[in-house]
């Protein structure tokens, strides 16, 4: 039995109005629903975007970087395949406090204006559950790698820009690392890692 949307909105209304009873039965629920699609849209547009970049290193360069970087970000490697450059990390991106409790802000702002909903703080900070990376090499010769990057949040309508914020964060991780371990190495000593952005990436930013 396939359920219809408007039953769907339903049910959501009602655990909405079960959480925060005091504050939503004036809100617009129907401006609510386009609002969280809209975020859905807007994070769909994200992972093609921002989950993919070619880097000018070898595959065991970018690979032991991403393995070593990882937890910088707040997020632990559980499962690894180096012969087929597979990479799977869990945890909650570690955001600093007082950009976190700034984004927070911004996204109550941003629904009370479209629906009238008010949200708590402290219900969106317990809210936050463990994210998943799922991650892919591609070695294109000795020199150049291709890196895939796929975050998936506890919600596919989590606020865009925290998304976003996550895979740049990610980003730089490896790109730190890299950085670090040609010092290290002797090699590159005065250059960042090379990376060419997806033209996905370069459409968005134009």
């Amino acid at each position: 039995m396939i359920i219809g949307m408007p039953f769907l909105r339903f049910i959501i209304l009602i655990v909405i109005l079960s959480i925060f009873p005091e504050t939503l039965f004036a809100a617009d629920a129907e401006k609510y629903s386009e609002l969280m699609n809209s975020y859905i849209d807007r994070n769909n547009r994200s992972h093609l975007a921002l989950g993919e970049r070619v880097y000018d290193k070898t595959f065991n360069r970018i690979f032991d970087a991403i393995i070593i970087g990882m937890p910088d970000t707040g997020y632990t490697v559980k499962n690894m395949e180096k012969s087929s450059g597979y990479i799977f990390a869990e945890g909650k991106y570690e955001m600093p406090p007082d950009q976190f409790i700034r984004m927070v802000e911004e996204m109550r702002q941003e629904i009370r204006n479209v629906s009238g909903f008010k949200i708590k703080n402290d219900i969106i900070y317990e809210a936050r559950e463990v994210d998943a990376v799922s991650i892919s090499l591609l070695s294109f010769g000795n020199q150049q790698t291709k890196v895939k990057i796929r975050i998936k949040t506890d919600a596919p309508n989590t606020y865009p820009p925290y998304l976003e914020e996550i895979y740049k964060s990610v980003w730089r991780a490896i790109e730190r690392q890299v950085f670090l371990d040609e010092n290290l190495d002797g090699n590159d000593k005065s250059e960042p890692a090379s990376v060419k952005i997806s033209p996905k990436e370069i459409s968005r930013k134009h």
